[in-house]
């Protein structure tokens, strides 16, 4: 009895102290891309988006020339990529999507032709093509593993630019400071003001924690004629960080079901022009589901974690309150 007294009376509140001020330090989303992807991966803060990006500029994509992704042009970059896949008289021809570390070729290839197709055209190419053969169902699990570069963007609307305007910047790098990688959530996603007040109130919630855990190390100090009072202040702290992180992450849940629209860099480069190659890279606008776009991160189970810890130890504080005497009034000596 006396461990758990001790557990509910100190060393969860220190834990929930603790984790939600680590919480501030990690990011609540990712957009994350693949290691054959040469993307950097977009982390969501609460207050601000960061990614190397963010530390160039960076054109919009206009809308693609869909004939330039011919088959001639596929071929060419299979054949440079994986040439036992297409050449049937290669010694590495037979088996060659089952052989260890050849999904790196995949990769290859697909890289090889991201200037001019997206990823649906060379992956239908790649499927249906009767290239490799022998491979049977491993190839076609080959090239249905590269489309992992799509997570987020193939349920999304991409809207691009067109061609007969200038298109622009989608952002530009900060003049001022150089190595600045972060831009504000409002000029990533339509939804930054949702995405600033769940920041805001888990804050808060961090706020009114700490507040709780200095008034009940008071409480365990403080002697027996202040306690009341002292224990009472500590329970609506509790209270109020409660109701403010189950606000938070509860709005932040809500918002992963929510269509938004933000500006992402296009997983492929035929919207970058006829000067494109496959290392370019350009913006496009994708509206969907946000859930779909990101992936939560670690401060949203770590809020939800400490919202369930500082439900049982609320709960332990108001059993505790009937055993915590009033005192005495005082009585004249006379």
């Amino acid at each position: 009895m006396w461990f758990a007294k001790m557990l509910a009376m100190f060393f969860i509140p220190l834990f929930v102290f603790a984790t939600l001020f680590v919480s501030r330090f990690h990011s609540w989303a990712i957009i994350e891309h693949p290691d054959f992807d040469s993307r950097p991966d977009v982390y969501f803060g609460s207050w601000s988006v960061c990614s190397e990006h963010y530390k160039n500029d960076m054109p919009w994509a206009t809308v693609p020339w869909y004939s330039h992704c011919t088959d001639a042009y596929m071929d060419a970059c299979f054949q440079a990529a994986m040439p036992a896949c297409t050449d049937v008289n290669h010694a590495d021809h037979v088996g060659f999507a089952d052989r260890a570390g050849n999904n790196k070729k995949y990769e290859l290839a697909w890289n090889n032709c991201r200037a001019k197709c997206n990823t649906r055209r060379w992956q239908d190419y790649c499927a249906a093509k009767n290239i490799c053969h022998g491979s049977g169902q491993n190839h076609r699990d080959q090239c249905f593993n590269v489309t992992v570069v799509e997570k987020g963007l193939s349920m999304a609307t991409l809207t691009y630019k067109p061609r007969s305007a200038t298109p622009g910047f989608a952002w530009v790098k900060d003049k001022d400071e150089e190595d600045n990688h972060c831009k504000p959530i409002d000029d990533i996603c339509d939804n930054g003001k949702t995405l600033l007040h769940i920041g805001n109130l888990a804050w808060a919630g961090w706020f009114f924690a700490a507040g709780g855990f200095a008034l009940l190390l008071a409480f365990i100090f403080r002697s027996a004629t202040r306690k009341l009072p002292i224990f009472l202040t500590c329970l609506v702290f509790f209270l109020v960080s409660w109701l403010l992180l189950l606000i938070s992450w509860s709005i932040f849940a809500a918002e992963l079901e929510k269509q938004v629209t933000c500006t992402v860099v296009d997983s492929v480069a035929w919207g970058c022009g006829d000067s494109a190659t496959p290392q370019s890279m350009c913006a496009v606008t994708a509206k969907g589901r946000f859930g779909d776009l990101i992936d939560p991160m670690a401060a949203y189970p770590l809020v939800v974690t400490c919202w369930v810890l500082l439900t049982f130890l609320i709960i332990g504080l108001i059993i505790a309150l009937k055993f915590i005497k009033p005192p005495e009034p005082e009585t004249s000596q006379i």
